[in-house]
């Protein structure tokens, strides 16, 4: 049986007597688990020397060099670079020595007189050990010091960046929104620039993710998500990319799909678009398809392109970040396969990709959809001619005024004219302070407050935090550049309702302003109607998806119905109070009732009303769950204006 190998140390003797230096290295050389390569040195500068090379494990050293105490060159050694322990050794036992020694730096402190092996290699031991547990430490506070720079660093350049990206991306999407009928050429040339500041936006988020995940910082939220809605919901908003090009796009199910499945909607709708966004950017001609299959206890979405293919040595570096591919496909920055399939991997699955060159490519994309129940199934095809890719939303309508807090005057204009353009009344400030002042002076007049969180004075936080000292509770949604892990969170925690990064879009700032002003929803008169509305209807919708809500309150006013939106509960019975409507459409799964139940109460107010369910489970309506006889009728999702004039013809 071969003896256990020795452990290498690599020693040093400060020593200027040899028969101590001889004594220690005898005793030295009686160690069974170490080996012990010794350098030996006979005075300070010597050793200053080898201090300086710092190529020992542990240092030996008399307490006198002759005339000299050694107890200085202990304190000089870190200065000099040598980053190994001490042991003193000294010919007298005395404890105010011991003291000295260690506040110098010293690790121990052994008397010669009483100097045997067990003592001396277990001092040895010691000091080795507690180097080691230091040395580990100080590479993991090294670590986290750099990780909170990265971080720091990070917030800095996302904010720099997103900054003037606000006024890019939002200036330009006005002067579309004012020209694009009038100036064609004009309305061309915003498009050029909005979609290069949407691109610099998609390499900052590319960056961003890719650190997030290296660090393992990056959230997965799993929720579930219905499948049939989510795929087509995706197609929708890529169509308009395939059809600039004349491609075909299109979507199908290769298998039955469960109806539910249990995953992060975010992330997965991101690596599709990634994958989609390249298929159409690299097809000149043809066909850019999503299949969409169960495979075992696998989800897979294949994503399938008639263009040019990739050679096998692309195919090999595709998924490795910043690589360079050869036929000229090199786009943005190389990060999007690489995040993509990191996010796969993420979400329980990967990406495999499959090429001919000169003959398309099939990317395929596999997760753990959680437990498939297969009972309840998702029918794509039967959605797909119902899919709008365009929704317009209602505009809020805001009793009072909106006040807008933020230093950069760019994004201050910006945001109000934003509001102004939905009709809103702005009023702006430059900082905390100011914003304090402004809402004191307007009591009851204010109906949000949008502010950023980094200024001078007052930040974000402080003028909240005053506000709600000072009794000011009007709703405040919080604007920030700095979109990392914890921002919404600590957001909420101090009292905003909301958050919203920028760059800020007119889209997405209005779909946060209708959540939580006090009176979100548009009166009925103030809804878009139809001349020939000879019944003058009026329809309360109530569905808490806003979009599905949207879409049917637009279809509904193509027949020449007034609408209006309510998406929840609450609301809706704020609503159905304030103007009885002659018809209700109510989801069956709000998120704060059950759609039935809600009617049960619109009906003890008003049994007059005509009264529909909407649900997207066409078999659970009249089976599991059969209507109440003061409901009319049932109509399943997607609704169609086919089916809503049958509906409501009578």
């Amino acid at each position: 049986m071969n003896a256990p190998a020795l452990q290498v140390i690599d020693l040093l003797i400060v020593e200027d007597d040899e028969d101590d230096y001889v004594l220690t290295s005898t005793l030295l050389g009686q160690a069974e688990t170490f080996e012990f390569h010794i350098d030996w040195v006979t005075d300070a500068e010597q050793a200053r020397k080898v201090f300086a090379e710092n190529r020992h494990d542990i240092c030996l050293m008399d307490y006198r060099l002759g005339s000299e105490l050694s107890i200085n060159l202990v304190r000089e050694a870190p200065g000099l670079g040598f980053t190994a322990p001490i042991i003193m050794l000294t010919g007298q036992d005395d404890t105010g020595v011991e003291a000295e020694a260690a506040a110098a730096g010293a690790v121990d402190y052994l008397t010669k007189d009483n100097l045997a092996p067990g003592p001396l290699l277990r001092a040895i031991r010691y000091a080795l050990a507690r180097s080691e547990i230091q040395a580990e430490r100080f590479e993991r506070l090294r670590a986290e010091t750099a990780n909170r720079s990265k971080s720091e660093f990070l917030a800095i350049l996302s904010h720099e960046i997103r900054t003037p990206l606000t006024a890019i991306i939002g200036y330009t999407e006005l002067l579309i929104h004012r020209h694009q009928q009038e100036n064609a050429d004009l309305a061309h040339k915003l498009q050029i620039i909005n979609r290069n500041g949407s691109h610099l936006l998609s390499l900052l988020n590319d960056t961003l993710d890719l650190s997030k995940i290296e660090a393992g910082k990056l959230e997965i939220d799993i929720e579930q998500v219905e499948l049939g809605p989510f795929v087509m919901n995706t197609i929708a908003l890529i169509r308009e990319m395939a059809e600039a090009k004349n491609l075909a796009l299109q979507v199908s199910a290769r298998s039955a799909l469960p109806r539910y499945i249990h995953t992060d909607a975010m992330r997965l709708r991101q690596v599709l678009f990634n994958l989609l966004g390249n298929a159409i950017k690299f097809t000149e001609s043809g066909t850019v398809e999503l299949q969409v299959r169960v495979d075992g206890k696998c989800l897979e979405f294949h994503v399938i392109d008639t263009g040019r293919g990739l050679s096998m040595s692309d195919i090999n570096k595709i998924f490795q970040p910043f690589s360079q591919l050869s036929q000229g496909r090199k786009h943005g920055t190389g990060l999007g396969l690489t995040i993509s399939q990191k996010l796969a991997h993420k979400l329980g699955g990967s990406i495999a990709a499959h090429s001919i060159e000169g003959a398309g490519s099939r990317f395929v994309v596999r997760i753990d959809p959680g437990p498939l129940d297969m009972r309840e199934t998702a029918e794509l095809d039967a959605l797909e001619d119902d899919v709008e890719t365009l929704i317009t939303r209602p505009k809020p309508i805001v009793n009072g005024h909106v006040v807008v807090v933020d230093d950069v005057e760019d994004l201050r204009d910006l945001i109000g004219n934003i509001l102004s353009e939905a009709g809103i009344n702005v009023l702006t400030a430059n900082n905390g302070q100011e914003a304090i002042e402004l809402l004191t002076s307007l009591a009851g007049r204010v109906a949000m407050v949008l502010m950023d969180l980094n200024m001078p004075i007052l930040d974000g936080y402080q003028t909240l935090k005053t506000m709600r000292e000072r009794g000011i509770d009007v709703p405040a949604i919080a604007l920030t550049a700095a979109n990392l892990k914890g921002d919404r969170e600590k957001c909420l925690e101090a009292g905003f309702v909301s958050y919203v990064p920028k760059p800020v879009t007119s889209e997405g700032l209005l779909a946060e302003i209708r959540k939580y002003v006090r009176k979100d929803r548009p009166e009925p008169d103030s809804i878009a109607e139809s001349e020939g509305d000879p019944a003058g209807d009026s329809i309360l919708v109530v569905e808490d998806n806003e979009d599905a809500n949207a879409a049917v309150c637009m279809l509904l006013q193509l027949l020449g119905y007034r609408t209006r939106g309510a998406i929840s509960a609450a609301e809706a019975l704020a609503c159905f109070d304030e103007q009885k409507p002659t018809v209700a459409l109510v989801d069956l799964s709000l998120g704060d009732a059950d759609g039935a139940q809600l009617i049960q109460h619109m009906h003890s107010r008003d049994p007059e009303v005509r009264y529909f369910l909407l649900s997207g489970d066409p078999g659970l309506i009249g089976q599991e769950r059969p209507l109440p006889p003061y409901v009319e009728g049932f109509l399943a999702k997607p609704v169609t204006l086919d089916a809503l004039t049958h509906a409501l013809k009578d």
